[in-house]
């Protein structure tokens, strides 16, 4: 995967490309599923950190496995620091 995003940035077609993060999930304020009224899960700052410093802030999909081989959908929110 890492071959394919080199030559995905060097042809500009980067932003074209999927995504895989990788990392564990953390304890958060404790507020976003209640306030949602469904499940949220925090996953660690260095996973985000590791994105390109230009990744647009958004609501993204995807599909995530938690444990074993179940995958499941997800939304994914990135927030800037300002927000």
């Amino acid at each position: 995967m890492l071959l394919i995003r080199t030559i995905g940035r060097f042809m500009h077609l980067d932003r074209h490309l999927p995504y895989f993060l990788r990392g564990r999930v953390v304890t958060g304020f404790g507020r976003g599923g209640k306030q949602l009224g469904c499940p949220t899960a925090n996953i660690e700052e260095a996973v985000v950190e590791a994105l390109p410093p230009d990744f647009p802030c958004g609501v993204f999909y995807g599909l995530a496995r938690v444990e074993g081989d179940q995958v499941s959908c997800l939304v994914v929110l990135l927030l800037s620091e300002e927000v």
